[in-house]
């Protein structure tokens, strides 16, 4: 008995360092195959800061405060896509940046300039100039069949240090709610990511790119395993429409979803599994209203693909371009039924997303930031995001949150609104604002 089971240990420790081996050269063989197409993102940014004269302050009292500028930098990864030195990192990464660098890790350092980015998924692409030098492009895997266990790794630039590479598992996909307006698909890692690897890949067992590392949650700024991933399929859809448009073109269907369909909800409908997403507006004239779509239905599916919450329903429709026609499974009133519809274009400000006038830095009220400063479905405007602590604005008590809904006596419902009446006002002349915020409303004068 006691040789049986001697053996028997002794044949199962056999398999696993077997297995733990052929793993470790599939590892090998990924840093191999990507190390090469990894680069590390070095960019120099104009930083405006707000200084008081301590001089001026004890000689002569309170002093306007300056804003003098300063040189800033930052650190970041990326991944070549295209031979001629295509490369895909976060938005984050670059932005503000008044020149761009790539490294690789055969040393080779490049100057880069940015082709397109769209900061509603966070994603932007670059290009490597002034150089005929050739590059070894990526391989995209399709997201859409990844499962929780399957393995994950991460290669990027963390804290600095060029082309380290971390194993993990994909804990969890469909994450949603962590600061990026447009994706509710993300996928979940415990692979190390750290500051410095944003932009980066995380990558299957096969050496593909299954997504772009983005966020983490921590209290301490470094690696807690928990990390978060831009599905690839994303990237590819935003990655194809600027090198074909120049621009992000996304599809509009044209409803508003209920975030908080809960089973009880489901349940009083008739929906036993309590999956589906349900549509709380229909857009009038709109692709769904012309279909037939109505307040109520319950998305169940699209083109054969199952909805299970309405973060996923979102992510479904962005995979599609504007023209698509596309099959829409819906639950009414205890029957489904298939309703066919072709996508429109959506005319977003994704691409200038928000703007600095008088001050503040503004974009559009959306649903996002309707929850972040808890205003009602019905309201519309232009938030504040930003204030300049040296600007008019700041000095009349203009807050971040605050919502503009008027401007010279005209009601605007966008930043495109706001800047078509603020671009027609003289230099010097006087702006007048209606601002709200959850508690109050007021005018405030300011001078352009």
């Amino acid at each position: 008995m006691k040789k049986v089971t001697v053996t028997l240990f002794f044949m199962t420790l056999i398999s696993l360092v077997s297995f733990s081996a052929t793993d470790q050269e599939e590892f090998v063989k990924v840093a191999q195959n990507l190390m090469p197409s990894i680069v590390n993102i070095r960019t120099k940014t104009t930083v405006k800061q707000t200084v008081v004269d301590p001089f001026e302050q004890f000689f002569f009292g309170e002093s306007a405060p300056k804003q003098i500028e300063r040189e800033g930098s930052s650190l970041g990864s990326g991944f070549v896509i295209t031979k001629d030195g295509e490369i895909v990192t976060n938005n984050h990464v670059i932005e503000g940046a008044s020149e761009i660098f790539v490294k690789f890790n055969n040393k080779k350092e490049y100057e880069a300039e940015i082709v397109g980015k769209d900061p509603e998924t966070d994603i932007a692409l670059l290009k490597i100039i002034n150089t005929k030098d050739k590059f070894k492009p990526v391989k995209f895997a399709d997201s859409d069949f990844l499962k929780v266990g399957q393995w994950a790794i991460a290669i990027g630039n963390p804290y600095g240090l060029n082309n380290t590479m971390t194993l993990g598992i994909i804990s969890a996909i469909g994450r949603s709610g962590y600061g990026i307006e447009r994706i509710e698909d993300f996928i979940q890692t415990d692979a190390s990511i750290n500051p410095g690897n944003s932009g980066g890949p995380l990558i299957d067992i096969y050496g593909n790119v299954i997504g772009v590392n983005t966020a983490i949650i921590s209290k301490t700024g470094g690696n807690t395993g928990i990390g978060f991933a831009i599905p690839s399929n994303i990237v590819k859809k935003v990655v194809e429409s600027i090198q074909k448009y120049g621009e992000v073109r996304r599809p509009f269907m044209g409803v508003r979803f209920q975030p908080d369909f809960t089973s009880k909800m489901a349940e009083s409908m008739g929906l036993k599994d309590g999956k589906g997403a349900l549509i709380a507006e229909i857009v009038d004239e709109s692709p769904a209203a012309k279909a037939g779509l109505m307040r109520g239905d319950v998305i169940t599916a699209i083109n054969g693909r199952v909805v299970e919450t309405y973060a996923n329903a979102i992510a479904i429709i962005s995979s599609f371009q504007p023209g698509e026609e596309i099959s829409v499974t819906v639950y009414r009133k205890g029957k489904e039924r298939n309703i066919t519809l072709k996508l429109g274009s959506r005319s977003d400000e994704s691409l200038n997303p928000s703007e600095a006038i008088l001050g503040m830095q503004l974009r559009t009220l959306n649903e996002a930031l309707r929850n972040k400063y808890k205003y009602s479905d019905t309201k519309e405007g232009v938030v504040v995001l930003n204030v300049d602590p040296a600007s008019q604005a700041a000095r009349i008590g203009i807050k971040e949150g605050y919502l503009i809904v008027e401007i010279n006596n005209t009601i605007v419902k966008s930043l495109k609104d706001l800047k078509q009446v603020y671009n027609s006002i003289d230099e010097g002349e006087n702006v007048l604002l209606y601002i709200e915020n959850k508690d109050f409303g007021r005018y405030v004068l300011l001078k352009k």
